[in-house]
């Protein structure tokens, strides 16, 4: 039954005969007269008395997906002998529609004739996209079991939650919506099954709703992706499965498979046989089961695509896409590149405490998957970050993870098999053959050496220098030191010895003559993956051919601060207040006391070594220089993690449930502005500044602008001689008055620009805290009291002369006009830094923009809409801070820097209200670079054999 017909080019030949053909067999079963319309507008909901009209809409609008099997017109269902669905596979789409999805649907009552009964064993094809999703789960089924549980799953899905329930809710629907509401909160199995107790008591009599949580997973368990349970060596020496699954000891270390009983009487006769406790276990969690699901949903197929045909490419680093290894695997791989669909896999691992502190000894290591094909905003977040490997604890695995990946290497050897695997994509409505691989492991510094085999510690430490390097072991302190070691390798350097792997019947490989550690503790099994030596493919540079001989005294290096320096430089860092997003508490990651940083995070790392540290090192380094269930924890996070999955699978078909693994934004809903803090309504009292703001939204109106023009004018005219500077003022206190006489008795205005024209209303609502465009901005009083610093404030004019200009100020007071229903504007009223003079500077050497906060200017125009300023924050500038003096009073305002240094906020609009980085508004500000340096740093600065030293010695 070929009817590829039916989405094909609606002018092709084949698809006017085949349209004609199913014409006259809805025409040979017509219901009272009727026929369905399977259009995509009607999708079988509508019928129509003529074929006519079928006709002209599916001319017009096509059939509905996937209608392959019609049900609506008299078919049944597809007849197949056993055995004959993997045959036919091909012959259909991978999810074809067979409209008949209930117990006994595939198989015919025999002698039953009659189209009502026949009606009622085969249902209708469902006409929601969950319903669909389950309907393909069924036709997918391997047993009859199986799709009696989709049977069953199909029915609640149809099923009302109570007999009189009018509002159409359905037993799946609330069934779903309750679990999801459990994983979203982490509420335990009591606590939710109690719940469902009360809930059930207040619904009518009769009413579906599960009186338990086990009854309330049966509903959703049909739709499971599957966990496995592997048994695994207490020695971590193998897994029972494939040769050894039938074992009770391990082969290796002789370790028995299951836990003794100390009062085992062993099998009694006419006993049940008492179930045996395995030693440990591993969950697996197959990965191309949850693929599919993934290419199953029409967004997430569509968002997997994302880096190729979505991704903005210009010389910004966004994404590991546009990275070198990333092309470098595009090159070496063209075939793998050329489908935009295949994946790149980052894994990630480490050792977690599922206690919390009351059993610090125990170490469960799960091993995560994050998708490189989604885009930044995404492929981090818990909805698509995949769990496929759960290792049970008290022990960690340590360098024998190996032994619990080899499932997982398996499944990614299939991937990159030349046939791949076949998916069915729901976004291009088609079957294409599925292909991945591993792109980067991601670890902290001990589970790199578990995860590469290499020895990370010890006299083997650096992973560059390898066993070149050379320690001293300290006997007092009991640590291997490593002295005066620069050392770099050129591409020639010779291979080195490498073993790998454990000696013989498991023993460790023994340490070599001088008694150290080998430097390869095994061969990491992800050397097994063809194309890992091209992603480990690392560039070694050599040894400088001569040292740099030192003179007499001591050297330092650039970098090395001295006392003095290091308390400006980390009294910058502690003054230094960020806007909210930004990072963490500049303060919290410092330790004053001993001059340390402490508890940094990834994305302070990120921030301090990009945006601040060129901050604070300004004006202390050298001239010319360059600066370079507690019982078992882990079967409760496995089962979780699978509910938690059938629960998201679902919600996707369901519009107005959110997904559990993608947080909401703070700013959803608030990039046209919202106050949050401080919110006041007061009588304005003060006209002249009433007046300026009333302006400062007329002049920033496009509506209004042909007026002002006009209006300036006609000032000009009414008082010749004077002052263009005075004409500005005139106008501004005089024009709101002409155009609300000018346009009263105009019928043909627009309804904004007749409520612009009118005053608004004298009762202003003012604000502390106020966020819009993805930022959150207060005023200069709010933000003496916040850790935060959000009240800087930039603002982009052009002049008289058509220039830009660049202004910077803070935020006195946040105010919001009201013009009428529905139509309110926000104003930030601002101090402003002068532009001309000292106010504003470039610094030549650094490219860094510097303000003195005390030179302001421009209060005739204080108010800016708040929908045009960008965030900014400033930084004291610790080189114009004054030499302390003898005799001075210390932490005096003498003490402070005179000028600030200026960097840009952080806007958080990707990800929120479908905002993307191709989103028009998202360039909507240009950012402040916080430095920027014209010298090439690969060539020596100046005459110095060594110009990272520091040529005088330093006390």
């Amino acid at each position: 039954m070929n009817r590829q017909w039916m989405y094909i080019d609606r002018r092709f030949d084949e698809f006017t005969s085949g349209l004609s053909n199913f014409i006259a067999v809805a025409e040979a079963n017509k219901h009272g007269g009727f026929m369905y319309c399977p259009c995509v507008d009607c999708k079988n909901v509508v019928n129509y008395s003529s074929s006519s009209t079928i006709h002209s809409h599916l001319l017009r609008s096509g059939f509905m997906p996937q209608y392959n099997c019609w049900t609506k017109h008299g078919e049944r269902g597809v007849m197949m002998e056993d055995n004959e669905e993997e045959e036919d596979d091909d012959s259909y789409p991978m999810f074809p529609e067979y409209g008949d999805t209930a117990k006994g649907g595939f198989f015919p009552s025999e002698g039953n004739e009659d189209n009502e009964a026949e009606d009622q064993e085969a249902p209708d094809e469902p006409a929601d996209d969950l319903g669909r999703a389950i309907a393909d789960a069924r036709r997918e089924c391997e047993t009859e079991n199986e799709r009696l549980n989709f049977d069953q799953m199909l029915e609640d899905h149809n099923k009302l939650l109570y007999p009189t329930c009018e509002d159409g809710q359905k037993k799946l629907g609330r069934t779903l919506e309750l679990l999801q509401w459990k994983a979203e909160n982490g509420i335990t199995d009591s606590g939710f099954e109690k719940l469902l107790k009360i809930i059930k008591k207040q619904l009518p009599r009769g009413n579906e709703l599960p009186a338990s949580t086990y009854e309330a997973k049966k509903v959703v368990c049909p739709l499971g992706l599957g966990v496995q349970k592997i048994h695994a060596c207490i020695n971590d020496c193998i897994l029972y499965r494939g040769e050894y699954e039938n074992l009770d000891a391990c082969p290796v270390c002789t370790a028995l498979r299951y836990k003794i009983r100390r009062d085992d009487p062993g099998d009694v006769e006419g006993e049940r046989p008492r179930k045996r406790v395995p030693a440990k276990v591993m969950w697996y969690a197959p990965i191309i089961p949850r693929l599919k699901c993934l290419f199953r949903n029409k967004e997430h197929a569509k968002l997997l695509r994302w880096h190729k045909e979505d991704r903005k490419k210009d010389e910004m680093l966004r994404h590991p896409a546009d990275g070198s290894q990333w092309r470098k695997i595009d090159r070496e791989f063209p075939y793998f590149a050329e489908d935009a669909r295949n994946l790149r896999f980052g894994l990630s691992t480490d050792g977690m405490n599922p206690f919390g502190e009351q059993s610090c000894s125990h170490s469960t290591w799960p091993v995560t998957l994050c998708i490189y094909n989604l885009p930044p905003w995404l492929c981090m977040k818990r909805k698509f970050i995949m769990m496929p490997v759960l290792i049970q604890g008290p022990k960690q695995p340590g360098n024998d993870i190996d032994v619990y990946l080899k499932p997982l290497v398996e499944e990614l050897l299939q991937l990159w098999s030349i046939t791949g695997v076949p998916v069915w994509d729901e976004h291009k409505q088609e079957e294409f053959d599925l292909r991945a691989l591993l792109f980067v492991t991601i670890n902290d510094w001990p589970a790199l050496g578990n995860i590469s085999g290499q020895s990370n510690k010890g006299y083997n430490a650096c992973t560059h220098c390898l066993d070149e390097l050379e320690g001293e072991y300290l006997d007092k302190c009991k640590k291997v030191v490593y002295l005066g070691h620069r050392r770099f390798l050129t591409r020639t350097h010779p291979d080195l010895e490498v073993i790998f792997g454990k000696g013989p019947g498991g023993r460790s490989v023994p340490n070599d003559a001088a008694g150290h550690a080998a430097m390869w503790k095994k061969k990491s099994i992800f050397w097994d993956l063809p194309y890992w030596k091209v992603l480990e493919d690392q560039q070694r540079m050599k040894d400088p051919e001569k040292l740099h001989e030192t003179d007499k005294g001591r050297h330092y290096s650039s970098y090395a601060l001295t006392k003095a320096e290091k308390e400006i430089f980390f009294e910058c860092l502690s003054s230094i207040k960020v806007p909210s997003g930004f990072s963490s508490n500049i303060k919290g990651i410092i330790n004053m006391a001993e001059k340390k940083f402490q508890n940094l995070k990834s994305h302070d790392c990120h921030v301090v070594m990009t945006q601040l540290l060129p901050i604070a090192l300004r004006g202390l380094l050298p001239e010319n220089k360059y600066v370079y269930n507690r019982a078992r924890p882990e079967g409760s996070i496995s089962k979780g993690y699978g509910t938690e999955e059938v629960i998201e699978f679902c919600v996707d078909f369901i519009p107005d449930l959110k997904p559990i693994g993608v947080p909401e934004s703070r700013h959803e809903g608030r990039l046209s502005g919202k106050g949050t803090l401080g919110k006041k309504a007061t009588i304005c009292r003060d006209g002249y500044s009433f007046t300026q703001a009333h302006y400062t939204v007329l002049q920033s109106s496009t509506l209004v602008a042909p007026y002002i023009n006009v209006h300036k004018n006609f000032v000009r005219s009414q008082n010749p001689g004077q002052s263009d500077d005075w004409i500005t003022r005139e106008q501004m206190s005089t024009f709101g008055g002409w155009l609300q006489k000018h346009l009263m008795n105009d019928t043909t205005v627009g309804d904004q620009l007749y409520l612009l024209a009118q005053t608004p209303s004298s009762t202003v609502l003012t604000f502390q805290g106020y966020e819009i465009n993805g930022n959150t901005f207060y005023t200069i009083a709010q933000d003496k009291k916040s850790t935060n610093q959000n009240s800087g404030v930039r603002f982009d004019a052009t002049n008289n002369k058509g220039q830009n200009d660049t202004y910077y100020g803070y935020i006195e007071e946040i105010w919001e006009l009201d013009y009428g229903p529905s139509f309110k504007v926000p104003l930030f009223r601002c101090k402003w830094v002068k532009i001309t003079g000292d106010g504003v500077q470039v610094d030549k050497l650094y490219g860094m923009t510097t303000v003195d906060l005390n030179n302001l200017g421009y209060r005739d125009e204080p108010f800016v809409l708040a929908k045009d300023v960008a965030q900014v924050f400033y930084v004291n500038d610790m080189s114009t801070k004054p030499r302390k003096r003898k005799n001075k009073e210390m932490n005096t305002s003498y003490d402070e820097p005179k000028r600030h240094i200026v960097l840009s906020g952080k806007r958080n609009i990707v990800g929120v209200e479908d905002k993307t980085d191709m989103s028009e508004d998202y360039n909507k500000f240009d950012e402040i670079p916080p430095f920027t340096v014209n010298i090439d740093p690969s060539i020596k600065l100046n005459d110095e054999d060594a110009p990272w030293l520091r040529p005088k010695k330093v006390q």
